[in-house]
Parts: structure tokens; C-alpha cells; sequence
């Protein structure tokens, strides 16, 4: 009660060096907001400041796990609302210490981690008890780092007014600064669903890259250009040598690229590095998922699949484990029925992705895969 009848709106300055912005990563598995380290893009930041007594402030420290406790100069601070002229007091006598709580580790938000609508109406609605829309416009304003990944969490999200009691409020400050906070991408829970955790990302099956890797640049861009020629199968030659082509040990089939299915088959003689240099390729082009934009990246792949090819049954037990990996349940599914619940879903997934079928000494082998 203390806490509260004290408190007042401060701003800490720009020449403090600090941005506010969403950054942590909250231990429950949402992105919180945090302050960090920016002198070169530092800017006025505003918020809520009250007393408190030191064995309250160890309990602060206890609570706030993930972030640090770092002192604010009182010079640093203007009050902007003090109803009760304390902050303004205290600000004036040297005596006081004033604190911020800082994320030790900053992340911007990902589909594991969303922005969570709950988390900022807790934020929003405190702003307008304190300071009114003007404060939490200024908040909005502030805070950098709004993300696509946005989570609309409150339940029955679709009738808001029955668990969001400012939610007009809330949302018309946000809807405001759409253009700042990307609105429009907050999305309720199945929606975002089926926009993210319905995509497949990651690497599967993927060998160790190579850190002793070095050269085959000329071979690496041939296979790069094929892969994203636009042909519906191309051959890449997997050595440096001329002459005739030998087993087909390793192939390459990329999807979800502006709609277009692209199959490249790496040759060359056994021995000179096929699997190596498709490996690296994978590597090279593999991008995680925070560093895909919403519509993806023409170049870079959010999915790569490695799938052992030297014969049916090592090929039918990789897909198995991948499907389940994937969330299809493979029990009881014939291996048909397993690819084509896989090609399906890899058709679906908006994230540009790879498979390799590696070792693949038989056409017949692939063509029996791609059935279904």
C-alpha cells in the first residue's frame, strides 16, 4: 500500500545510455520487456518509480530472476507525475538510492518465446492509471523491438471484454502506433499456430559440419545456382574433375520457394566429397528461424532434412523418425502413407526447406520415395 500510495511517473534521460525494449526471455516462455546498454541509440525512457524498504528490495531481487540490479544516478531522473510530491523529495536528498532491474542476457522474441498480450496489459493498464493514454502512448512509443511473434494469450481471446477490463483502452493506443508495434501481426492462439508452430524449422539428420572444410567455392555455386535455377531437376557434378559422372550419392529437392519444387542430383565418382560438400551447402544455407522474415528468405532455408538413401529400408526408417519427430503419428501407417503425410506437411510449411537423400545409388529408390 505504501509502495503504491508513492509512486510517481519519472523519466530517466537519454544520457543514462539505455533503450528499452523486447528482450527478455521470461523463465515461463513468453519475451518481456527490458532495458539495454545503447549509448548510441539511447533515448528517454519512462516509467514507474516507488519506495521501497531494503528487506523489500531483497525480495525484488529474488523475484526478478534473469535480470540484474543496476543504480540510476538521480540526476538521470525528471518526475513527470507526482502527485503527492514524494518522488520530487527524494529525488533531492543524496541520501537515496534509486535502481533499475536490467536483463542480464538480451533475445528478441521468436515463436517459442512470443510477445504476450497479457504480459502488456499488465504494462498498458498501469500506464493509464498512472499517467492516462498520453503516458502509455509515450510508453508504445519507447519501447523498440515489437515483433510479428505476438502471442494475443487472454482467454477466449475473441471476446475480449469478458478477462481484458481495459482492453478498448489497450488496444486503441496500440492500433495507433500500428506501423511502430506491427498490430496487425498479433494474432489469438490458433492463428498463431498454424502462421508458426505450423511451419517446420531446424536441422534433422544433418551430419557434423566439417570445421576443416576449405575451397570448392566454383562447385558450391554451381550447386547453389542449380539449386534455385527455377528447373524442375537439374545434375551438379559433386568434384572439381571432368570426365564422366559416377554413382549418384547424394540429391538435393528444395521447396516452398515462390511456389516453385526444384530436385538436383549431386554426381560424381565415389570418394571425392559429395556428402561433404552437400553438408556444407546445408550449413551455409540453413537460416534459424529468428533470422527468417515473415516471407522468408529466397536463398536461405528453414528447414533442412537429411535422409539416409542407401537403400529403402534405411530411407522408409528415417522418414519414420522425422514424421514423428514432426508430430505424425507413424504407428500403424504404411510407408506410403508415412511420405505422404510428410510431403504434405512440407508442401504446407511457409519456410523455405531442403531434403537430401543421401548415398542414393538408384533413381528407382527416389522415384518410390516421391510416391503418395
Amino acid at each position: 500500500g505504501q509502495e503504491q500510495s508513492s509512486a510517481a511517473v519519472v523519466e530517466m534521460a537519454a544520457s543514462a545510455g539505455w533503450v528499452r525494449e523486447w528482450c527478455f526471455r521470461a523463465p515461463s516462455g513468453f519475451t518481456a520487456v527490458g532495458l539495454r546498454a545503447d549509448s548510441a541509440s539511447a533515448m528517454p525512457v519512462n516509467g514507474i518509480i516507488f519506495r521501497v524498504g531494503s528487506d523489500a528490495l531483497s525480495r525484488f531481487d529474488a523475484r526478478e530472476v534473469g535480470y540484474e540490479r543496476v543504480e540510476v544516478s538521480a540526476a538521470a531522473l525528471r518526475v513527470l507525475v507526482d502527485p503527492d510530491g514524494v518522488a520530487t523529495d527524494a529525488l533531492q536528498d543524496t541520501g537515496n538510492c534509486f535502481w533499475t532491474y536490467v536483463p542480464r542476457e538480451c533475445h528478441s522474441a521468436t515463436e517459442e518465446c512470443p510477445i504476450c498480450q497479457t504480459y502488456l496489459d499488465v504494462c498498458l493498464a498501469g500506464c493509464l492509471e498512472r499517467g492516462g493514454r498520453e503516458l502509455a502512448s509515450e510508453w508504445v512509443r519507447t519501447t523498440s523491438e515489437w515483433s510479428h511473434f505476438w502471442l494475443n494469450d487472454a482467454p477466449m481471446s475473441r471476446r475480449p471484454w469478458l478477462h481484458r477490463p481495459r482492453y478498448a483502452e489497450v488496444d486503441s493506443v496500440l492500433r495507433e502506433a500500428s506501423a511502430h508495434t506491427l498490430f496487425h501481426e498479433r494474432r489469438h492462439p490458433e492463428e498463431f499456430s498454424g502462421r508458426w508452430t505450423g511451419d517446420l524449422r531446424g536441422l534433422w539428420g544433418v551430419p557434423p559440419r566439417n570445421p576443416c572444410f576449405v575451397g570448392r567455392d566454383a562447385a558450391l555455386s554451381r550447386l547453389a545456382s542449380a539449386m534455385h535455377g527455377g528447373e524442375s531437376i537439374r545434375t551438379v557434378r559433386g568434384d572439381a574433375a571432368s570426365g564422366d559422372a559416377g554413382g549418384r550419392e547424394a540429391s538435393g529437392e528444395t521447396g516452398s520457394q515462390q511456389g516453385v519444387l526444384t530436385t538436383v542430383e549431386l554426381v560424381g565418382m565415389g570418394g571425392v566429397g559429395k556428402t561433404q560438400l552437400a553438408t556444407e551447402y546445408a550449413y551455409r544455407h540453413f537460416a534459424a528461424a529468428s533470422k527468417l522474415d515473415a516471407k522468408g528468405s529466397r536463398r536461405a532455408y528453414g528447414l533442412v532434412v537429411w535422409l539416409r538413401a542407401e537403400s529403402a529400408e534405411a530411407l522408409a526408417a528415417d522418414l519414420r523418425s522425422v514424421a514423428n519427430d514432426c508430430g505424425i503419428g507413424v504407428q500403424g501407417l504404411r510407408s506410403d502413407q508415412v511420405i505422404a503425410e510428410m510431403r504434405a506437411r512440407l508442401y504446407r510449411t511457409r519456410s523455405p526447406w531442403l531434403l537430401v537423400l543421401d548415398n542414393m545409388s538408384s533413381s528407382a529408390l527416389m522415384s518410390s520415395s516421391e510416391k503418395g
